[in-house]
């Protein structure tokens, strides 16, 4: 059997940096456990990538914003590229009760510091041309904001991990978790391994694994979102 200071089951873009990140902070030994022949080959690929911090909440808005400092500044700090276009977002209200909303977005903006302005709907057409703004009832424009390529910025995390010492095994299809004494015991399809701390970055399939320890994750995976280049 095999050890590890802390496995993280799942080598898409949130197992990636999470690995990245305790790699990074001398966690010990890290070890990422990817079911497919390569990383970031499930639902990370097919992400829009997009990284916007107005948010309501002061607390979400502080992590976009760390999200964004450091997808900027990752190339000079790792080496390594990932893949972040700063373009600015525009978002629009198509009514008034989300116009009013956009007031709370305001706030926690100014209580954060980032830069947010309102902009005339007129104006909307200097970002976006191809915008028919004859409904928008308000508009923000947010410059820092701006998007990922999410597989290379996926790939520039394991690429960093590993640069700290973390090993990322691919091919490697966990089977069964449990918990004896005081450590994760973790059976994949290239043996067994043990582990003092457990990290469980498998998205739409995490419920399949922690099912097996008795817990539900508060999640249910459907197609909500698509984005359009226009």
């Amino acid at each position: 059997m095999q050890t590890a200071d802390v496995i993280v089951i799942g080598g898409g873009i949130w197992g990636l940096s999470t690995a990245y990140h305790l790699a990074r902070r001398n966690a010990g030994r890290v070890v990422v456990l990817e079911r497919n022949q390569q990383l970031a080959a499930e639902t990370t690929p097919q992400s829009a990538g997009q990284i916007g911090q107005l948010r309501g909440d002061p607390v979400l808005a502080r992590a976009v914003g760390y999200t964004l400092d450091t997808v900027s500044q990752f190339a000079a700090q790792t080496g390594h590229d990932a893949a972040f276009v700063r373009s600015g977002s525009i978002h629009v209200a198509l009514c008034d009760e989300r116009a009013l909303q956009f007031e709370q977005l305001e706030r926690v903006a100014q209580e954060i510091g980032y830069p947010v302005s309102r902009i005339e709907p007129t104006d909307i057409t200097q970002f976006a041309p191809t915008v028919n703004v004859d409904s928008v009832r308000a508009a923000l424009h947010v410059p820092n904001d701006g998007y990922v390529d999410a597989g290379a910025c996926a790939l520039a995390y394991g690429a960093a991990a590993r640069d700290q010492g973390a090993n990322c095994l691919t091919s490697c299809q966990v089977t069964q978790v449990c918990r004896i004494g005081s450590a994760w015991q973790i059976t994949t399809s290239q043996g067994a391994w043990q582990a003092e701390h457990l990290i469980i970055t498998g998205g739409a399939w995490t419920q399949s694994l922690t099912r097996q320890i008795g817990f539900t994750a508060p999640m249910y995976p459907i197609r909500l979102q698509q984005a359009r280049t226009l």
